[in-house]
């Protein structure tokens, strides 16, 4: 709902009144982070203390040596560069060169994004987790294939309708793989794991940024077929791994 009300906002009353609502809105949210409340878990241990260098490098030890998770880190890692510039500066300069309607062609883009993001995680639901390996991989496949026809969408109805395929393979994949990184490491090195999940999936988001603005300057079509391509030969490069990530959730499951 939000991209499509800021959108309906900018086009009728300008920029600066959609900054200032934003802005307002985080009263709100500031408001109910006041009124939370925590306590200590009576008869809780105190937790170890060690070096933060020390343990950052034990985390990353960790992530590398077992090759299940470091293949789908690094899958999940190329998924996120592949969109982050797409679907921010890319939306942009469709919504404003292709489609009518500028930001309120780019809020309805937005707003199908979020739409297919939650039925992609009502699905999730439904689905095998001794497949997750299987399913990450053909979503990755899919995804870059969607990604390089997002490019050549003619029109606002047909980006969205790619768009929304693009989410809901997006919301399914992200709650199967936050579950997988939840049971697959040692209790004691999850969070440490989720850390190197975080860097890998986020870390390489603003170089993202540059190389699809950079791309946008010689063709629109180009660099939304450049990263889906580069997508697809990572999954492809990757595919090995696939039943390694299968069977180690198999084996966790198991026990």
């Amino acid at each position: 709902i939000g991209p499509s009300l800021a959108g309906l906002i900018y086009a009728v009353a300008g920029a600066a009144m959609a900054f200032a609502l934003d802005t307002v809105s985080f009263v709100f949210v500031t408001a109910c982070l006041l009124l939370m409340r925590t306590k200590r878990v009576a008869g809780s241990a105190a937790p170890k203390r060690t070096k933060l260098l020390a343990s950052i490098l034990e985390g990353l030890r960790y992530t590398l040596r077992d090759p299940a998770i470091r293949s789908l880190i690094i899958l999940l890692g190329v998924i996120e560069f592949a969109f982050a510039g797409p679907l921010t500066v890319g939306l942009a300069a469709l919504s404003n060169s292709r489609f009518a309607g500028g930001p309120k062609a780019f809020g309805i883009m937005f707003s199908t994004l979020g739409v297919g993001f939650l039925l992609g995680t009502i699905a999730a639901n439904w689905f095998k987790r001794a497949r997750i390996g299987y399913a990450t991989f053909v979503g990755g496949l899919m995804l870059g294939v969607l990604l390089a026809l997002l490019g050549a969408a003619p029109s606002l109805f047909s980006a969205c309708a790619l768009l929304a395929l693009i989410a809901t393979i997006g919301g399914f994949l992200q709650v199967l793989n936050a579950v997988w990184f939840q049971t697959r490491p040692d209790p004691q090195m999850l969070g440490r794991v989720m850390s190197v999940v975080m860097l890998f999936g986020f870390g390489l988001t603003p170089l993202s940024y540059v190389i699809a603005g950079a791309l946008l300057k010689v063709s629109t079509p180009l660099m939304f077929a450049a990263n889906g391509f580069f997508l697809l030969a990572a999954v492809l490069f990757l595919l090995p791994a696939r039943r390694k990530i299968d069977e180690t959730k198999a084996a966790v499951a198991a026990t």
